[in-house]
């Protein structure tokens, strides 16, 4: 039993101690030409010790390189950034890098991840294009803003823009003096608001389809796709992150918080169990080990022929002799002695059989015991 319990401690003690910083990016494995990109920076501790100071650095040619300090509790993920980023409409494949650091102080271990943000080539032939994004204004509103942009070809003369999905179905439909900024100017921003109070979970789906004349021919566009509308979990303030916990965790495409169930206490309270075992161990080892060493002395004792020396009572064992003892009385006459001594032997725990080998030794007559036994056990 032992053994096992140090093995077991031998395994368990490396575990609590070990510690892994993972740097996550959650995006798309690919993107289509002119699409939203929603990028989520998180940092997790995988193992069991606390961290105080640790540096996040990210790093892309798609948007400012950025850098914070935070702190990480055992088993705890935090967001420290999320990015939107309207991609370039391109003919051919474009790969950009995306390098999330983070480094441990003061010890400045690098844990590091590289993912790459993939677009891939466009193969559609329209002339004129779209793609959105979305902006929080506050826990009842999302503004939705389409960038219409126009790729090639001659002029726009008319443009609509409907919105199918059936909670908040728009049509939107340029003027004529938008459609000239968009000949102009060669795109043309519109935007709508959503009403998000009552809807569930953290976002909505969108079915664009736009219809437009260009050049005497008619073109229909459709691009679908999910707006994200929960709130920032990360609020930067001088370089410092400031994390809003969630009640529970989510499941859902977007912002994921993943919140760890080991805290500092299961930590300290694993930590107390091992403890625990190994002032178990030592104290098992302390009674095996007096009492190897007792049974030596007595056979010592016993091989020379002699009585070994009479161990002190405890202070238990006399507290124990004191109570339970009860004095006998001496034989007379007066009969209500050994009928007040046997109440009180009754009291202390004591059978018939002792009682009346006591009084007899004692001298009292066996007739009158087995009287004075017979009414009281009665």
């Amino acid at each position: 039993m032992r053994k096992i319990l140090l093995i077991m401690l031998v395994l368990l003690i490396p575990t609590v101690f070990a510690s892994d910083v993972q740097p996550i990016i959650m995006m798309e494995d690919s993107y289509g030409s002119g699409d939203t990109a929603n990028i989520y920076f998180s940092v997790r501790n995988e193992g069991f010790k606390y961290y105080e100071d640790i540096g996040v650095d990210i790093v892309s040619p798609l948007f400012e390189p950025t850098s914070y300090r935070i702190a990480l509790d055992p088993r705890e993920t935090i967001r420290v950034r999320s990015v939107e980023i309207s991609l370039p409409h391109t003919s051919d494949e474009l790969v950009y890098p995306i390098n999330f650091t983070a480094t441990v102080y003061p010890d400045e271990d690098v844990y590091l991840t590289t993912k790459n943000l993939i677009i891939a080539e466009s193969d559609s032939d329209n002339s004129v294009v779209l793609r959105y994004r979305s902006e929080i204004i506050d826990e009842t509103k999302v503004i939705v803003y389409i960038t219409i942009e126009k790729l090639r070809g001659g002029d726009v003369t008319s443009l609509t823009l409907v919105n199918y999905y059936d909670e908040i179905k728009k049509t939107i439909e340029l003027s004529e003096e938008e459609l000239n900024e968009l000949n102009d100017n060669k795109y043309k921003v519109v935007s709508f608001s959503v009403n998000i109070i009552g809807m569930e979970g953290y976002g909505f789906p969108i079915e664009f389809e736009m219809s437009y004349n260009q050049d005497d021919n008619d073109f229909i566009l459709t691009k679908n796709g999910e707006i994200i509308f929960a709130p920032e979990l990360v609020e930067i303030v001088e370089e410092d992150v400031v994390v809003v916990e969630e009640d529970e965790d989510t499941d859902v495409k977007g912002p994921i918080t993943d919140k760890g169930i080991f805290t500092r206490g299961v930590v300290r309270f694993i930590i107390f169990i091992l403890l625990g075992i190994i002032v178990a161990i030592v104290v098992q080892r302390y009674i095996k080990y007096r009492g190897k060493k007792k049974f030596i002395k007595e056979t010592i004792y016993e091989l020379k022929g002699e009585e070994g020396p009479v161990e002190e009572k405890s202070i238990l064992d006399k507290a124990k002799e004191k109570f339970s003892s009860v004095e006998i009385p001496e034989p007379s006459y007066d009969h209500g002695a050994i009928e007040e001594y046997i109440k009180l032997a009754r009291k202390k725990g004591k059978t018939p059989t002792e009682v009346k080998k006591a009084l007899i030794e004692k001298g009292w007559l066996e007739d009158v015991v087995d009287l004075y036994l017979k009414q009281s056990w009665q």
